[in-house]
């Protein structure tokens, strides 16, 4: 059974998509401690409160863009293949890697700059799970269709078999047989 978690109706339905979240969230309490606050207070308070609106804003975002695909992406990463758990390591590591900058965009307030690079890596990630994913999952959806109208097929004769059974039902009252003899 796949788990489905709705955050103010937003779907999650994958774990790409609730990696996603997870890290913005993190960004989000990075966004909160008092290191950074600090670094905005007492006069840019509003300054810091439309970055964490953007922050806000860029994780939603980011994971409707990973829902719009979520039909070519598998639900669990237990069913991934090696190699596509390679590659999506591979590339949030590069990204947490990246987070670790923030405080560089920070002191320069190009905080904008941040969220452009983090996007854009997040959208290569994506870009190369597809790539490997996409055809084995199509693959497996195009058999569990034909399974599913073999199903169908099955029904459908076995009910047929049900009718002419019915039609030629042999009656145990000879009268009744003797009368449709004599008829």
């Amino acid at each position: 059974m796949k788990s489905i978690l709705y955050i103010m109706a937003l779907e999650i339905a994958n774990f790409i998509e609730d990696k996603t979240w997870n890290e913005w969230s993190i960004r989000l309490r990075i966004l909160e401690k008092y290191n950074f606050r600090k670094n905005y207070y007492p006069g840019g308070m509003d300054e810091h409160t439309e970055i964490v609106k953007m922050f806000t804003k860029q994780r939603r975002d980011s994971v409707k863009m990973v829902a719009k695909d979520r039909k070519n992406i598998v639900s669990d990463y237990s069913k991934m293949t090696y190699g596509e758990k390679q590659q999506y390591y591979t590339r949030s590591k590069e990204i947490s890697h990246f987070d670790n900058n923030i405080w560089y965009y920070v002191r320069n307030k190009t905080i904008q700059s941040y969220i452009e690079n983090v996007v854009l890596l997040e959208k290569v990630r994506l870009d190369i799970i597809l790539e490997t994913m996409m055809p084995r999952v199509q693959l497996e959806k195009d058999e569990n269709q034909m399974v599913e109208f073999i199903k169908k097929m099955d029904d459908l004769n076995l009910k047929e078999e049900n009718i002419e059974k019915k039609h030629n039902v042999i009656r145990k009252s000879k009268r009744i047989q003797e009368k449709r003899v004599t008829v």
